[in-house]
């Protein structure tokens, strides 16, 4: 009869809260017969299904119709339904909380080092690194929601967690460390591209100067060039006797 109680409602994080959640649904509930006892019914689980006691009670001892047990299959799936998004809705805050946990240090790295590499300021960084905390938060608590109910609904999703869960840590844990030497590595490819291009632009501007140096350093030569050929025109010039000489 334990595994005719819906499993989410009676799922629970240990023993203790287990034996709690059974409890509180089996409070108001009778293990009803499909053909009543007095009638010859047996005790066999197959023949009880979970039922409100008014319900029973309401019913005395006539056999439970066919209509009777199409509802309480459907409140049985209703209950477990309702039970794993209870244990979702319970779960979501501490997936929140570990979302805002894991998110908050990596958008806080990346943002302070575009700040150092002074492509935002401290401002525009700070509300950066709260958008993605949110953003962690609520995919942290999305996630929780969503696994959790199903686990609960779904027994064999829950074991299949449980013994993916060593494994899934391993690669979880691998892959923040890996993001976090990926952010740094990214930061030193950048600043790197950021220098050669600052040495790029000094080597434009250094050639830049001595072209212009040498474009004034022609223009000298061919000035001077000009001045002595106008001296040499001069002291080649004949000159004649009397007062024409003197011109």
């Amino acid at each position: 009869m334990l595994d005719k109680i819906p499993p989410s409602q009676r799922a629970g994080i240990d023993g203790k809260s287990t034996d709690v959640n059974t409890q509180q649904y089996l409070s108001d509930k009778h293990a009803s017969h499909i053909k009543p006892h007095s009638k010859g019914g047996s005790n066999d689980p197959k023949n009880i299904k979970w039922e409100n006691a008014k319900d029973n009670l309401a019913r005395g001892d006539k056999p439970m119709t066919s209509q009777e047990q199409i509802r309480l299959d459907a409140k049985w799936h209703f209950d477990n339904l309702t039970g794993a998004v209870k244990a979702g809705v319970k779960a979501a805050p501490l997936g929140a909380a570990i979302g805002v946990a894991t998110a908050a240090p990596f958008s806080l790295l990346t943002n302070a080092l575009w700040v150092v590499r002074g492509e935002i300021s401290a401002q525009e960084a700070a509300i950066e690194t709260l958008k993605d905390t949110i953003k962690g938060g609520a995919v942290g608590g999305v996630t929780a929601f969503v696994i959790t109910t199903l686990a609960a609904a779904c027994p064999p999703i829950a074991i299949a967690l449980t013994a993916a869960a060593p494994v899934l840590a391993v690669v979880g844990t691998a892959g923040m460390v890996y993001e976090f030497f990926k952010i740094l590595e990214d930061h030193k490819q950048t600043v790197k591209v950021y220098y050669e291009s600052l040495t790029q632009q000094e080597l434009e501007r250094l050639q830049a100067i001595e072209n212009e140096l040498i474009y004034e350093h022609q223009k000298n030569l061919e000035f001077l060039g000009q001045g002595s050929a106008i001296n040499q025109e001069i002291t080649n010039r004949p000159i004649a006797q009397g007062i024409e000489g003197a011109k």
